[in-house]
């Protein structure tokens, strides 16, 4: 059974919940962040997901940061996974703008 970790949880704000993983809001006034956060158990690393469901994730990462990156005239986006905190497989697509 999938349990999400407690600093995820405390961190963001539950945006969408997809078939496969959840779509997340970063609590960060600086950024625009987003976290995708697969839903399957006990997962840590991006190996631990099957072909097709890192695919998945990669490309719906990949979209949803041009889509917000145009519709929203951002200047970058990265997407990242940061496992040095919390080990639950999880990745980061953060979009900013130049000041």
């Amino acid at each position: 059974m999938f349990k999400l970790d407690k600093r995820l949880e405390s961190d963001t704000i539950l945006v969408k919940e997809l078939e496969s993983f959840q779509v997340r809001l970063m609590n960060a006034r600086q950024f625009f962040w987003i976290v995708l956060i697969p839903t399957k158990p006990n997962l840590t690393e991006l190996s631990d997901l099957n072909v097709n469901e890192r695919n998945y994730l990669m490309n719906f990462a990949i979209d949803l940061g041009k889509f917000i990156k145009s519709s929203e005239k951002y200047d970058k986006v990265n997407i990242g996974m940061l496992g040095n905190v919390v080990s639950q497989l999880h990745l980061h697509i953060v979009l900013r703008k130049k000041k």
